[in-house]
């Protein structure tokens, strides 16, 4: 049986949002990328100022402008659409790659055929949103510290550096971070 909703925090320019997306059997990426539509529909909303951990609204619905919204956190850590990701597999090499948009700063790994030219990739390669694997978010200028998250969904228009490069075998990485504990704890 496929998920019907995602729990989500959301970035924006100055907010941060932990809300539910109905995915109505899609995968939360390919409902990100749908062309039909401009808006992201969201319920069970908290809305957090970017710079602060205390909740300012509270919203049974909403609509969210998916061009305003950076990264996209999933708090699951199973597939939304596992049948879809049989069907949809591709041989891929891991990069490791870093990336800033609008001020949040994001260190994971990305799936490519071969390396690319970054440039090539932001402006041809992806779709409006493109996932970073095994991803940590850092919030720069927040008290909110950082976020480790199974795949942070990345809005393309909003990057404004970007590296990719092969992975460095150096030994284990703490997956343990933390962030606003307030935000987060609505997901668990």
């Amino acid at each position: 049986m496929l998920s019907e909703e995602v729990n989500t925090i959301l970035a924006t320019h100055e907010h941060l949002l932990t809300a539910k997306v109905a995915t109505h059997g899609q995968r939360l990426l390919d409902v990100l990328t749908d062309s039909n539509t401009d808006f992201l529909a969201v319920h069970d909303v908290k809305v957090f100022r970017r710079r602060g951990d205390t909740c300012i609204e509270t919203l049974s619905e909403a609509v969210i402008r998916k061009d305003n919204i950076a990264l996209v956190l999933p708090s699951s850590s199973k597939h939304e659409a596992p049948s879809k990701r049989s069907r949809s597999f591709v041989a891929k090499r891991t990069f490791s790659t870093f990336l800033v948009a609008i001020g949040y700063e994001v260190r994971g790994e990305i799936q490519l055929k071969t390396i690319d030219d970054p440039k090539v990739l932001l402006c041809q390669e992806f779709r409006n949103f493109f996932p970073v694997p095994n991803g940590t978010v850092s919030f720069a200028g927040t008290s909110c510290g950082n976020r480790g998250s199974q795949v942070v969904l990345v809005n393309r228009d909003l990057v404004s550096v970007f590296e990719v490069a092969e992975i460095e075998h150096t030994g284990a990485v703490d997956p343990t971070v933390s962030l606003c504990q307030q935000v987060y704890s609505e997901n668990a």
